[in-house]
Formats: structure tokens, sequence, C-alpha cells
């Protein structure tokens, strides 16, 4: 990586398997549940790829397409701050720049300058108004109900909004380096100021399966899988997400700092040279 303030990104690669369908108890569930006994699975029996080798007679073409979107601004103006008519177009709600495929089956991130982005409309900085709260992460915070069969967390919402940067007459301030207000928590838990929204290009979406070839051979059921594309930042060693400020020397600290005075440890290379005991 030349650009030591970027990030790698990793590809996921997506198969498409014949499946049948069959009740519990043939095998383990994930996150079993009660009455799985009587639920319908879908239980994979036969990998399928392009080609006449893959199943005897047949003559297959296998094609996989990828559809991913951006709700989270929307969603937290409409669900979060309860505002309506929010539009859904870009920035609010966007489907592309986030990943395609490039290879058959390998869904890979749409590279961009940045990760993260201001959000703007018009040529204008799209914000939203922080009311006064209890926010114990410096964030909006709109909180999670959970499901009533499983007790998982369920959010309609983005679970945490950045709130740290204010936007006073068209110029960005950044709460986390304003002297003038050093306390960001206790800034942030005051509220009466407009924040601005931020865009990234991480999303949920879908990968679809096309496989002619099966026509009268199999059922006409295509169930798509389901895909994201997400960031994951390294928290502190301790496992904690802390607070970063003005004196915390992580806050600019390079991915390469010290590179280097790192010590590189060489590849291993091994030759042989029995070739003929292999061989007889």
């Amino acid at each position: 990586m030349d650009e030591p303030f970027g990030f790698h990104v990793c590809p996921a690669r997506y198969v498409t398997y014949l499946a049948v369908s069959q009740t519990g108890g043939f095998g383990r569930q994930m996150r079993p549940q009660g009455g799985d006994g009587n639920r319908p699975f879908w239980m994979p029996v036969q990998k399928l790829f392009s080609g006449k080798e893959c199943i005897k007679g047949l003559q297959l073409k296998v094609d996989l397409s990828a559809f991913h979107y951006n709700d989270k601004i929307r969603r937290t103006r409409a669900v979060t701050l309860g505002m309506a008519n929010v539009p859904t177009h870009a920035p609010y709600q966007f489907s592309a720049g986030i990943a395609e495929i490039v290879a058959p089956g390998l869904v890979v991130p749409v590279p961009h300058r940045r990760l993260v982005e201001e959000a703007t409309e018009n040529g204008a900085f799209l914000t939203f108004p922080v009311s006064p709260s209890a926010s114990g992460f410096a964030a909006l915070e709109p909180g999670a109900a959970p499901d009533e069969a499983t007790r998982a967390e369920v959010r309609p919402a983005p679970a945490y909004v950045h709130v740290r940067t204010q936007v006073r007459n068209g110029v960005l301030i950044d709460l986390n380096a304003d002297s003038s207000r050093p306390d960001v928590r206790h800034t942030v838990r005051q509220g009466g100021y407009d924040a601005l929204h931020y865009k990234d290009f991480t999303g949920d979406g879908q990968v679809d399966a096309t496989v002619q070839g099966l026509e009268g051979a199999a059922g006409d059921i295509s169930l798509p899988a389901l895909t994201g594309v997400g960031a994951w930042i390294r928290p502190y060693r301790d496992g904690r997400i802390g607070f970063s400020d003005r004196s915390d020397p992580l806050r600019h600290m390079p991915n390469k700092f010290n590179a280097e005075r790192r010590h590189h440890i060489p590849k291993m290379q091994f030759k042989v040279t029995n070739w003929a005991e292999y061989e007889a």
C-alpha cells in the first residue's frame, strides 16, 4: 500500500449451489431455535459452474450479478430524527460506487479517494440539528429494540451517527479540536447546533445467480445471497473503543509508522534436490 492512511479492501467470493428443501433435523443449524425440526431449510447438494463438466448431460452457463445500496442518511433523517419527505436520491440513498463483480463470483469494494467524505447537496453541506441528549459516546445514539423471538438487537437506522463536525454559516468546525470547548461529550450532550452529515461507501445488498441449461432439470426458485460492504476500524488493544483527543498519538498515526526501522523477515525458499525419488 503506497498510501499510509489508506485501507486495504477484502474481496468476497460467491458461488452458486443446487439445493433441496428439507425440514430441520438433518444436521446442525446455525443459531438453532425451538421448532427447527418442523421448519424447511435449503440444503446445498451440488456446486454449479459453467460448462458441461458440472452435471452430466447438461451444458450450464452461470452468471452472477451484485446490487448494493447505502441508506444511512435517509434512515437517520426519517427514522431517528423523524423528518418528513426525506429524498431518496444521493447522498440520502444511493447504489453506485459501493461494490462490483470484477471476476466470476468475486465481489470487490469500489476504491475511492477517501473512505468517508462530507455529504453535500447542490454545492452546500448537508446538515441536521443536534438536540440535547445523554450521549455516552459523543454521537447521535438512537438505541435499539430487541427482537421478541431472538432477543437480538433491531436497528432500523444507524446505531451511531457522527455529530462532532459543526457547520456554522457554511464553515466546518471540528469539535475534537475546538479549544474553546475542550469537553466534546459535554458539547454534544448540550446540542443546539447543526452537524454535518457524512457519506461513506459501505452498503447492504445481494448477489443474484442466473443459471442457463437447468430448464426442466430443476426447480425455478432462485434465492440471492446476502452481502454487505463494511469498514472495520481496529479498536485499542484491550478491545475498547476510546475517545480521541488532540493529545492522542493514535489519532494521526499512519499504519506504516516506523516502517523503515522494522525488521523484515525474508521469505523462506526451498529447493528440491531429490526429484528422482519422487519420479520413481
